[in-house]
């Protein structure tokens, strides 16, 4: 079947595995045999079977026929081989097909009499269906979410109820509301964030930290009641806690030092993350900033090039080696250290008031063969 995880559907780790290996091993140990299987697989490792031709007829005919999981298939092919990449596919084509379902769907559900549909219910299974990697937040944002907002609009009694992002959620069962809640980070889709099941999480362990801290209570005053063995209840409740005490500051610095280590790596991450987005990578770009980033880094490149072509040419470095030995130089204690470059058509005259500098005619009396040898060597 296309778009059916192949691992599944065949119960290959209970039948086959043991046999022939893995899925994956198999196809490609029989790849001349199975030359006309097309397949996709995820980064969960999931095999989908994926039609080998493919067109924008054949995916509007089998929207129209409401076969979604065969539709979204048609549009994995088309991806992958006929526009090779997501950025090329002619979206405004795609979504008015879309948008066309999506009228048909609306009319079935109120005209359809007794065969009435759910439309929510086919856009939540073209959600489904759809991989994270084909799908990409462009394709979910331009086909799915976009004509969902045109087509089903509602008025505002209406969007102060429930939304349509949330009609899906409510929807879905738990299998789904993973794949919604996928799409709801990348996307930024508040409604499929779901941070309840978070928030559930944390509730319940308060709940059980009460319920421990209350029967350690009613030990202890069982323990105080008792008075015909009052002393040795009370060396007991002191061994109790303190014993409880050390192991809690034992798991506590533990817990420091784990949660530390985390917050050190989370914030190094987040440091290199900044790093990447701060040069366009991985920033979840369009095509068209794509291009724009891709033109300034081109750009900088350039004048990067030239500013070094020029710091390091004969002159450049003539400049360069005068500012460098300048840090060697000895002033007075009164005075500022002051160079300056007066040019004629003639000459480069420099002035420099730190100690020792003398003028050029008494430097070559006195290191003429010094200069002699620099100048055969330039």
């Amino acid at each position: 079947p296309i778009m059916i995880d192949l691992n599944t559907w065949l119960q290959w780790l209970y039948f086959f595995q043991p046999r022939y290996g893995s899925l994956k091993t198999f196809i490609a140990r029989k790849q001349t045999e199975l030359d006309g299987l097309l397949l996709l697989e995820t980064s969960t490792h999931e095999l989908f079977r994926l039609p080998i031709e493919s067109s924008l007829t054949h995916f509007e005919q089998e929207l129209a026929k409401m076969n979604v999981r065969l539709a979204v298939g048609y549009l994995c092919t088309s991806i992958i081989f006929e526009h090779i990449h997501v950025n090329r596919l002619p979206l405004s084509i795609y979504r008015q097909v879309m948008h066309t379902w999506f009228i048909v769907l609306q009319s079935s559900a109120t005209f359809g009499g007794h065969k009435s549909i759910e439309p929510m219910e086919y856009i939540l299974e073209f959600l489904i269906y759809l991989p994270a990697l084909i799908g990409q937040p462009l394709i979910v944002q331009e086909l799915v979410l976009a004509p969902l907002d045109d087509v089903f609009r509602t008025d505002d009694r209406e969007k102060k109820s429930i939304n349509n992002r949330q009609k899906l959620w409510m929807l879905a069962n738990d299998k789904q509301k993973n794949k919604l809640e996928m799409w709801g980070y990348l996307l930024d889709i508040k409604e499929w964030k779901n941070t309840t099941k978070w928030i559930g999480q944390n509730q319940s362990q308060i709940e059980s930290t009460n319920e421990r801290l209350f029967n350690m209570s009613k030990a202890t005053e069982n323990l105080v009641t008792d008075n015909t063995q009052l002393i040795v209840a009370q060396t007991k409740t002191d061994s109790i806690l303190s014993t409880t005490t050390s192991h809690d500051y034992v798991n506590s610095d533990k817990e420091k030092r784990v949660i530390s280590d985390n917050d050190s790596i989370q914030a190094a991450y987040e440091h290199i993350e900044s790093i990447r987005r701060g040069f366009g990578v991985n920033c979840g770009l369009d095509s068209t900033g794509q291009s724009i980033v891709n033109n300034l880094q081109g750009m900088i490149e350039r004048s990067l090039e030239k500013l070094s072509n020029d710091l390091y040419s004969e002159q450049g470095h003539f400049v360069l080696e005068l500012i460098q030995n300048a840090d060697d130089n000895q002033y007075l204690s009164n005075r500022i250290p002051t160079l300056r470059f007066i040019l004629s058509s003639e000459r480069i005259l420099v002035c420099n008031n730190e100690t020792g500098f003398q003028p050029m005619p008494k430097i070559l009396k006195e290191n003429k063969k010094l200069y002699l040898e620099a100048n055969q060597k330039k």
